[in-house]
């Protein structure tokens, strides 16, 4: 520092050629000292002796970024219990730092590290040393639900004082509209609402024990201090010494102490960080920097005075060359009164009251940022245009040589200014803290300053050139008008009744037939200019069975037609795909496979010539089936991993068996997907894609004469041929219940699925199947969901229903529970499937529940064209009426209670069930075999019985 100040003190002003040129020195660095102790805690020390105080600065690298969904606000929250008092110092810490004479004292939480900082004087050092390494290790034990409450409430309130303040809604639209869902920078740092009310004291003792441990923080110290000094008291109070601590602080500070639980003082001074715990291994988000394309609008209304415009570019991250670079762009652009901004913006054109740009650079991700406040009535798109165009020319032109010796001139003052203080924001422990705990360099503002000092014009226009271009977020805030409220209200003393439900309309459906013996149905909908397509094939995953390739055959084809036809490269395919606005897919049901097309009408010819090439020559390139393969492997381990998936996996084997076209999982066996070749592809391609076996479902705004030339110029030269069939046999059900357990240690949950053959479809009885699996499963109003979820609460939903196959189908019935609860809920779901069948009959609310869910939703289902091709979809693939669907509310409407059980009976055997369960067979198995159900068999992950080869 003295030296510093030395150099600042040369700082002259000199008059050239009549023009003020300020002669500023290079910037001063901050000497500094660094140990680091046996627990992990890292020191920094750095002397300052022109006053007897010392600054106390402790960072730990944990901010809202290490959050998780559903658990915002955490790591704020947490900043405000570490103010409230520790085991053996419980009490308000303000009070005893204020008593100790303390400045510049606060905690703060970021997106990246949470930090608490005082200066204090020199002879009160020991205590607030103790007092640090006591919250750090001595906390919970003084944080009870009353505390949590309170604070709770503080950072609600302050929650709802920023959200107060003019443009305070601003912050969380900004973060959600500029960060994908997932992000670690997409919620705001203090959370949302419900997130802090869910906040329990588990969570609060989790992150406490997660992150705020010696080996995850830094500690600086500087001021009134050595190096000496400094290194004994550190392992005094924070290494592995044992003292009197009570002894000292109450003879020698004169400050009470509260340690009656300690039966040993000395032994306190066992480390009071170094005898902590160290942190379990933290994962670090890594560098994420998500560029925008286009550009994102938002337009939102606040009581404001005036119109604010905000611009954001999401750019590089804390420590990259191109974000300093950017900041110092920004500074040009828009970094106070002689920005060009503000110049012509607020100034010249006298549109704006004030007008910033400025850039942020976070530990993983940046953003570049201009804030306008329009004047009360000035067009807001009109000073979007100027903005923009300043932007443009200044990263056309680039900074002028007067323009960038200002901002190098400011960006020195700045720093040089900030080494006057030894602490508070912006202070040398400040600095030396963010740089070691952000970026393991204690010289990383000083390292940062010096750079900016040497960029050029040039590079300032490169960074805004690669940067500030394409993928922006604009958001509008507009001043809110108050409505008037009506002068009579509604009446609130009944709820008024729906109405009758109007009549389903819809499109007449249109059949033709190509040359090549491929089937077309149209239905025409002409208010929006797009064309939906769905190709609909004989062979879906079922068809598995008959090929020697075995399982994963037919949806690794499917997802693998585009990547490459006989004329184009798979990225030729999805640029000219992207480019005509188009929408490709391909899939594989049970019992068909289907490939996708949504088009602008417009583009539909070309659209149609790259989809077709896609679907008639696919040439499955054998490097990238490779890759596939690869990919598909580490899907099957994920899904092996899941108790979820487990539990789909295993529904086929275990119900059907492996050899039934309906008992392998539709993803395939880890050997048979590795052993496939290029040849197995193209084989199952030849033999099954043909369009006598095919059916072209088309809806939107084209009609039969427009269509068909369009289809026999891009499909008619698809050779004709019929697919195989896939022969299903029955698949009866056991005659006596049997429970499959597959072992997943330490599983959270066990996931159950109720299954069992059912009786094929049959029109006749539809529309009581589905009030059925309304009431029993298939309403958030269900009787599963109600019983486990809303009353039991074991569970985050439960569900059941029917899965429509050829021949026969599959009745399905679970949840996935908390562990503890697995075999009580397999009581549970045993009792409503009792009940369904007879022995708690249908009420009429139910049945009237059940009626409003099938019919009222249908006109909804059918708004788009998509919708309305899959409505078609139903109708070919089970050979339904047309209208089908019309007449489908009135068959509903006069279903009886007794309707349903019938329908209950017919799908669910009343013996003979199957249960598939994946959970910690050491909590669960004998539970289970308590219930006495039926015989418990254990499977591993593959559905072979435990010991099995």
């Amino acid at each position: 520092m003295t030296y510093a100040l030395r150099t600042l003190g040369r700082s002259t002003l000199l008059l050239a050629a009549g023009a003020l040129v300020a002669q500023v020195p290079q910037l001063p660095r901050i000497p500094f000292e660094t140990f680091t102790l046996a627990n992990g805690l890292r020191v920094v020390v750095h002397e300052d002796h022109k006053a007897p105080i010392v600054a106390v600065n402790i960072w730990y690298h944990v901010g809202s970024k290490n959050e998780k969904p559903g658990k915002t606000g955490f790591a704020h929250l947490f900043e405000h219990l570490m103010f409230n008092g520790s085991e053996n110092q419980n009490t308000d810490y303000f009070k005893v730092l204020e008593k100790l004479g303390a400045t510049d004292l606060n905690g703060t939480t970021n997106s990246d590290r949470t930090n608490y900082f005082q200066n204090v004087p020199t002879s009160a050092l020991d205590t607030v040393l103790w007092m640090e390494s006591d919250r750090m290790g001595h906390l919970l034990g003084a944080i009870d639900k009353a505390r949590l409450d309170e604070q709770r409430g503080v950072v609600q309130n302050e929650k709802r004082q920023g959200e107060n303040q003019p443009y305070g809604r601003t912050y969380e639209a900004l973060t959600k509209g500029t960060y994908p869902v997932g992000h670690p920078y997409s919620w705001t740092v203090i959370g949302s609402m419900d997130d802090l009310n869910a906040a329990s004291l588990e969570d609060v003792k989790a992150w406490f024990q997660a992150y705020y441990g010696p080996n995850n923080a830094v500690l600086v110290l500087a001021g009134d201090i050595d190096l000496k000094t400094a290194k004994e008291k550190a392992e005094l109070y924070l290494g592995w010494h044992h003292v009197p601590l009570k002894r000292l602080l109450e003879e020698r500070f004169h400050l009470p102490v509260h340690l009656e639980n300690q039966a040993n003082c000395a032994a306190i001074g066992l480390a009071h960080f170094g005898s902590f715990k160290a942190n379990p291994p933290i994962d670090r988000p890594k560098v994420w920097v998500p560029r925008m394309t286009g550009e994102r609008r938002q337009v939102m209304q606040d009581r404001v005075p005036q119109a604010m415009l905000a611009m954001v570019w999401n750019t590089p991250e804390l420590g990259n060359v191109e974000a300093e670079q950017l900041s110092l762009l920004a500074g040009v652009l828009g970094g106070g009164r002689t920005s060009r901004l503000h110049r012509r913006l607020v100034e010249k054109e006298q549109l704006a009251t004030n007008a910033f740009a400025y850039a942020n650079a976070q530990e993983i991700s940046g953003q570049t940022s201009l804030r306008i406040m329009a004047r009360p009535g000035a067009d807001l798109a009109k000073i979007e245009r100027i903005a923009k165009e300043e932007l443009a020319r200044l990263v056309a032109e680039g900074p002028a040589p007067d323009e960038l010796a200002r901002l190098r001139a400011r960006q020195q003052s700045s720093y040089i200014q900030s080494l006057e203080r030894i602490g508070g924001f912006g202070g040398k422990s400040d600095m030396l803290a963010s740089g070691l705990a952000l970026a393991d360099d204690p010289e990383l503002r000083y390292k940062s300053a010096t750079r900016m000092l040497g960029y050029t014009a040039a590079d300032l226009q490169a960074a805004g050139r690669k940067w500030l271009g394409d993928g922006v977020f604009i958001l509008e805030v507009h001043p809110y008008a108050e409505p008037k409220a009506a002068a009579k209200d509604a009446d609130r003393s009944k709820v008024p009744v729906p109405g009758a439900v109007p009549a389903l309309k819809l499109p007449a459906f249109q059949r033709a037939t190509l040359s090549n013996g491929l089937k077309v149905v149209l239905a025409e909908r002409h208010e929006a200019p797009v064309v939906q397509l769905e190709l609909m094939l004989e062979g879906g995953a079922a068809a598995d069975a008959q090929l020697a390739s075995g399982p994963g055959t037919v949806s690794t084809t499917l997802g693998m037609l585009d990547e490459g036809t006989k004329t184009r490269t798979v990225k030729e395919i999805r640029e000219q795909f992207e480019l005509l606005g188009a929408n490709y897919g391909a899939g594989a049901g049970t019992n068909q496979a289907f490939v996708f097309l949504g088009a602008l009408k417009a583009n539909l010819d070309a659209s149609l010539a790259v989809w077709s090439d896609v679907v008639m020559n696919p040439v499955f390139p054998a490097t990238t089936l490779e890759r596939v393969k690869k990919e598909r492997l580490a899907a099957i381990a994920q899904q092996k991993n899941s108790p979820e998936g487990l539990r789909s996996r295993l529904l086929g084997p275990v119900l059907y068996g492996p050899k039934h076209p309906y008992g392998s999982p539709s993803t395939g066996t880890e050997a048979r997907v590795a052993a496939l070749k290029q040849e197995d592809l193209k084989s199952f391609h030849q033999a099954w894609f043909k369009p006598g076996s095919a059916t072209l479902l088309v809806g939107g705004d084209i009609t039969m004469a427009e269509l068909l030339p369009l289809l026999e110029k891009n499909l008619g030269g698809w050779a004709k041929g019929a697919a195989p069939k896939v022969t299903v046999p029955p698949a009866p059900n056991p005659a006596a219940t049997t429970l499959y357990l597959v072992h997943k240690p330490g599983a959270l949950q066990s996931a159950i699925n109720l299954v069992a053959t059912a009786a094929p479809r049959n029109e006749a009885d539809e529309p009581a199947v589905g009030a059925m699996q309304a009431v029993l499963g298939g309403m958030f109003t269900s009787r599963v969901n109600m019983n486990l979820r809303e009353d039991k609460h074991w569970t985050y939903g439960a569900d059941a229903g029917v899965m429509d196959t050829r021949t026969v189908r599959t009745f399905y019935a679970g949840a996935s529970v908390q562990t503890d609860r697995t075999a009580e809920s397999v009581a549970e779901l045993e009792k409503e499937m009792k009940g369904i069948l007879g022995a708690v009959p249908v009420t009429a609310a139910e049945l009237a529940m059940a009626k409003d869910n099938l019919t009222l939703s249908l006109p909804g289902q059918y708004e788009t064209v998509r919708g309305l091709v899959g409505g078609m979809q139903e109708i070919v693939a089970w050979n339904l009426k047309d209208d089908y669907f019309q007449s489908y509310v009135g068959r509903v409407n006069q279903l009886k209670a007794e309707d349903l059980m019938k329908a209950a009976r017919k799908i669910i055997p009343a013996q003979g069930r199957t249960y598939i369960i994946v959970g910690d067979r050491t909590r669960v198995e004998q539970p289970l075999r308590d219930l006495k159900l039926g015989e418990v068999k254990v499977l591993d992950a593959d559905g072979n019985p435990e010991g099995a080869k």
